[in-house]
């Protein structure tokens, strides 16, 4: 992948055992996000997206890495016509998301020392 362009850094205090359901089990990420991911969560594996009712599975979407409670990475980015109308994108307004280039969106787990 090339370069990143853009870095988006958010912090949260809780455990890595917290954070790791809340990022793989669909049941927490529908509360914190509104969508949800199934995978088996292999490196190489597919993610299907779920979002406000529109299922997006997109063979590029995969795993890149898995390491419980340490990192998650994926690939990802996918927008399509039906998500794009769930979000209430119009079709002119959607066609831009859409062709952006895919994304890999990485979770690292870090405890930090405190004094």
């Amino acid at each position: 992948m090339e370069k990143p362009s853009f870095v988006y850094s958010t912090y949260v205090r809780t455990t890595p055992k917290a954070l790791w359901r809340a990022l793989t089990e669909p049941e927490f990420t529908r509360r914190y996000w509104d969508s949800s991911f199934r995978s088996d969560w292999s490196v190489g594996s597919p993610m299907t997206w779920v979002q406000r009712g529109v299922t997006i599975a997109d063979g590029e979407q995969v795993v890149l890495e898995y390491d419980p409670y340490r990192r998650l990475s994926y690939s990802w980015h996918t927008m399509t016509p039906e998500l794009a109308t769930a979000v209430g994108l119009s079709d002119e307004s959607g066609t831009r998301p859409a062709a952006e280039p895919r994304s890999k969106v990485s979770f690292d787990s870090r405890s930090s020392a405190r004094s």
